[in-house]
């Protein structure tokens, strides 16, 4: 097959397209319908031109993208940057290119998780590089025939142009590419909860602090969105589907007139360990729930968050018992609840609920 591959970065791929047999020619130049009239396939990767539609139209399921990004989130320019400033999910996309901007069909993608602690623009933007190429790589043959059955874009996602990251450029004055993303994610500061709303000095475990949800501010908001769609919480959670950051800004200020319910972040020993929650607040009794922070690896987390959900209903809320419910494939979770010394009362689809009386 003749190969036409377009962009800085489809070098990458010529060696094992060569070694599958096909010829190949790359080009980084804007392309125009006479240059094409000889290729079979058109691939672009990291291709900086708009590929015209009458090229587009001559290759209907014949000309794919590869962009680093898990549409429909972030289509268009910089989406790794864009990934951490609105704390979007992280992924790689092959894609039909159609007339729109990164809103093709999908013929593969997946999701890539990151080390928000450690990890910079660079080296986040070098591990999605070495994601799509692999993905690429090992379906190669399958892409270039056309057996993979492609599935259309859902959701709004987002799009992005060159000029819309020029007022975000200050966060990168000092440190370029090498920023740490941790740091685009909070804004350029940090999420210590100086501006606290309780510390619990006689919880079990001393100088817990919590923080509203309705109360944080931009940064913490956004973190606490890449712990809840990262996928080990996810996969543990009633909703395993990714929260786009509309929808969770929706939610926390739905919280401001709900009274049924209460969020919070919670910090031990200067570090942001996890959520705890309580929903169907009544005079009496509420469910609580906690999820811990990801990226953490310290042990006894989920146990420093039961233990102050406890306290925080007993003490704060005063009410007389407290309900949870585990899915029934999370063990971790069952270990730790019935540590707390919460009983098993019933089962329910794929979830066990469990009591505890606090008087």
């Amino acid at each position: 097959m003749n190969i036409l591959l377009l962009g800085e970065k489809s070098n990458l791929l010529a060696d094992k397209l060569i070694s599958a047999g096909h010829n190949i020619q790359i080009i980084c130049d804007k392309i125009s319908l006479d240059m094409v009239q000889n290729y079979d396939f058109i691939i672009s990767f990291s291709y900086r031109h708009i590929i015209k539609k009458d090229i587009i139209d001559k290759f209907i399921n014949k000309i794919i993208n590869l962009h680093i990004s898990l549409l429909p989130y972030n289509r268009g320019a910089d989406p790794n940057l864009w990934s951490y400033l609105e704390n979007t999910p992280k992924g790689v996309t092959i894609h039909y290119i159609d007339g729109g901007l990164d809103t093709g069909d999908i013929i593969v993608q997946k999701e890539v998780q990151d080390n928000v602690e450690t990890d910079t623009l660079k080296t986040s933007y070098d591990r999605l590089i070495n994601e799509i190429v692999m993905l690429f790589n090992d379906n190669i043959e399958d892409i270039l025939t056309g057996s993979i059955k492609s599935k259309k874009q859902h959701g709004n996602g987002s799009l992005h142009y060159l000029k819309d990251k020029e007022k975000f450029m200050s966060l990168l004055i000092e440190n370029g590419y090498n920023t740490l993303v941790k740091n685009l994610i909070m804004g350029g500061g940090n999420n210590y909860l100086d501006d606290i709303d309780l510390v619990l000095t006689n919880c079990k475990y001393d100088n817990v602090r919590l923080k509203n949800f309705t109360n944080c501010n931009i940064g913490l908001i956004n973190e606490i969105l890449l712990w809840r769609n990262h996928i080990d919480v996810r996969l543990n959670s009633k909703n395993i589907e990714i929260i786009d950051i509309d929808e969770h800004y929706k939610f926390i200020c739905s919280l401001k007139e709900d009274l049924s319910k209460l969020y919070f972040v919670v910090q031990f020993e200067k570090l942001n360990i996890g959520v705890i929650s309580f929903t169907h607040i009544h005079k009496k009794s509420a469910y609580i729930g906690y999820y811990k922070n990801p990226y953490i690896a310290a042990k006894g987390i989920g146990n420093i968050l039961i233990e102050t959900a406890k306290y925080y209903a007993s003490n704060i809320l005063l009410i007389n018992e407290v309900y949870m419910e585990v899915l029934k494939k999370n063990s971790i979770s069952k270990h730790c609840i019935l540590k707390a010394g919460f009983q098993k009362i019933n089962k329910k689809n794929n979830l066990i609920i469990y009591k505890l009386g606090l008087i």
